[in-house]
């Protein structure tokens, strides 16, 4: 998105491969939709990447699924691998088979869900989260919370998911400042 490329969270990622074609597509906004699909899958077009790297929120690990799935159709034999690079907490894109695409015309979201969207890596690096700005570390650390609270309470829990949940809940009371 726009911020990862005006906080110089790209030029930082980029500068560890110096060897690499790169080609950026910053203009994921939150609750991604089609157009953005679109518009990203014709900016690769030409590029045609071998990875593509998601670095940044839900919306933009999402963004950058739909449009691996739909260059990987365009181009029809040539796979692309996902690797997602989260700069919040929360959303667990980096690790799902989902996607969530707006349909902000009939005020709806739709899930894509899919083998093809399971990113190939997922890099975890906190200091991302911690760099992110106040209000969305704080948003986003309360998604966590709510999930937490779902794994404890839900209707599939087990002595250790509960557990685990516990723990979560203590350690977000304990850092979500």
């Amino acid at each position: 998105d726009d911020f990862m490329m005006s906080s110089g969270k790209t030029r930082y990622l980029i500068s560890h491969m110096p060897e690499a074609s790169v080609c950026i597509f910053g203009e994921v906004t939150p609750d991604p939709d089609i157009d953005i699909l679109t518009s990203g899958a014709a900016r690769f077009k030409a590029f045609k990447p071998d990875v593509i790297i998601a670095l940044g929120g839900g919306s933009s690990l999402d963004a950058a699924k739909g449009i691996k799935v739909t260059l990987e159709e365009y181009f029809g034999d040539h796979q692309i691998d996902l690797i997602a690079i989260p700069t919040t907490s929360g959303s667990g894109s980096e690790v799902t088979s989902y996607a969530i695409i707006s349909d902000p015309q009939n005020g709806r979201k739709y899930p894509l869900i899919s083998g093809q969207l399971v990113p190939e890596i997922a890099i975890l690096d906190p200091n991302l989260v911690l760099t992110a700005p106040r209000h969305v570390a704080v948003d986003t650390g309360m998604d966590v919370l709510t999930h937490a609270i779902e794994a404890y309470i839900g209707r599939s829990t087990t002595k250790q998911t509960r557990s685990a949940a516990v723990e979560a809940i203590q350690l977000i009371f304990a850092n979500l400042q």
